[in-house]
C-alpha cells in the first residue's frame, strides 16, 4: 500500500518511462471568453474548460484578474499536478484525484464573494499510470477513436445534454414557429446552462438521465467520475474541450483541421492536446 493506504494495482511503471515523440497543442480563445486552460507536463496532460459565467466582475489569481471559469480551471491545473505521484486501482485513483481537485477549488473559494459559482470540467492523462480521468464533456480519443470510459459505456453528460437539446428544440419550435434557427439555438444554450447548474453532481438513483458532473468545490459523486486506461505501447492520446465537435476530432491537428473545413470558425474556446507516446 502507498502513503494513502491505496493498493498499488495500477501499473506503477516509472522504470518504463514514457517517451513523448511529439506533442501537438492548440489554444484558441473565443473573443470575450478565454476560459480554457491547458496543462502540458510529462507527468500530466490536461484540458480544463471553465464553465461560462455571465458575471462581469473578475477574480484575482497570481496577479491577474480572471473570469470565474478561468479562475476555477487555473486552480484545477495546479491541483492536478499535485496528484501525479499517486498510485492506486484505477477507480480509487480517479475518484481520489477528482476529490482532491474539488477540494482545492473549495479552499480557493473560501471567504470569497462571487455572484456565480466558479466551476470547470476537465480531461487529464497521466502517462506514468496510463490513466485518463474525466469529469464533464471534454473529449478523449486514443488513436483517433473516442474511448469508452468506466463505469459507464457512454459519456453520460453528452447523452443527457443531447436528450435535453432535442426535447427543447421540439418544444421551442412548436412554441415559436416563426423563430429563426439561431434564435432557437440561443435559447437552448441558455436553458441548458441553467439545467447544468440545477442538476450538477446529482447522485439520486432516479435521476439517471438528468445530471451533470462538474468541479465546483463540492463532492463529485462516483457516477460522474469517468476513467479509462490507455494501452501500453505507441499510441496517440488526444484531449479536447467542447469547442470542437467530437465527430470532427481526429488523430493529429492537421487531420482535425481537414475535418473542420477551410471556413471553420470556433463558437467557443478551443483547447486541444495530442500526445504521441511510446514505451521506452
Amino acid at each position: 500500500m502507498n502513503e494513502a493506504g491505496i493498493t498499488n494495482s495500477v501499473a506503477e511503471k516509472k522504470e518504463q518511462q514514457e517517451v513523448f515523440q511529439d506533442v501537438e497543442t492548440q489554444n484558441i480563445p473565443f473573443p470575450g471568453k478565454d476560459e480554457d486552460v491547458m496543462l502540458c507536463d510529462r507527468r500530466c496532460f490536461a484540458v480544463l474548460d471553465g464553465v461560462t459565467s455571465y458575471a462581469i466582475d473578475r477574480l484575482g489569481f497570481d496577479g491577474e484578474t480572471l473570469s470565474y471559469g478561468r479562475f476555477a480551471a487555473e486552480v484545477g491545473k495546479r491541483a492536478l499536478l499535485e496528484t501525479t505521484h499517486w498510485r492506486g486501482t484505477p477507480q480509487e485513483l480517479a475518484e481520489r484525484i477528482v476529490s482532491h481537485v474539488a477540494g482545492r477549488l473549495d479552499q480557493a473559494l473560501t471567504g470569497m464573494n462571487f455572484k456565480e459559482h466558479p466551476s470547470f470540467v476537465f480531461a487529464a492523462y497521466f502517462p506514468e499510470t496510463h490513466l485518463v480521468v474525466r469529469v464533464g464533456d471534454c473529449s478523449v480519443l486514443v488513436d483517433g477513436v473516442p474511448v469508452e470510459t468506466m463505469p459507464n459505456e457512454e459519456l453520460k453528460v453528452e447523452a443527457a445534454k443531447k436528450r435535453l437539446r432535442e426535447r427543447l428544440a421540439r418544444l421551442l419550435s412548436k412554441k415559436y414557429p416563426n423563430a429563426q434557427e439561431q434564435e432557437i439555438q440561443a435559447q437552448i444554450r441558455d436553458i441548458t446552462r441553467i439545467w447544468q447548474w440545477k442538476h450538477r453532481n446529482r447522485d439520486e438513483s432516479g435521476s439517471k438521465h438528468f445530471g451533470y458532473g462538474v468541479i465546483d468545490g463540492t463532492h463529485v459523486p462516483s457516477r460522474w467520475v469517468e476513467w479509462t486506461l490507455v494501452p501500453e505501447g505507441e499510441h496517440r492520446v488526444t484531449l479536447a474541450t467542447d469547442g470542437i465537435d467530437r465527430d470532427k476530432l481526429a488523430e493529429g491537428w492537421s487531420a482535425t483541421q481537414a475535418n473542420l473545413g477551410a471556413g471553420w470558425q470556433p463558437k467557443d474556446d478551443v483547447t486541444y492536446v495530442s500526445i504521441k507516446t511510446q514505451s521506452a
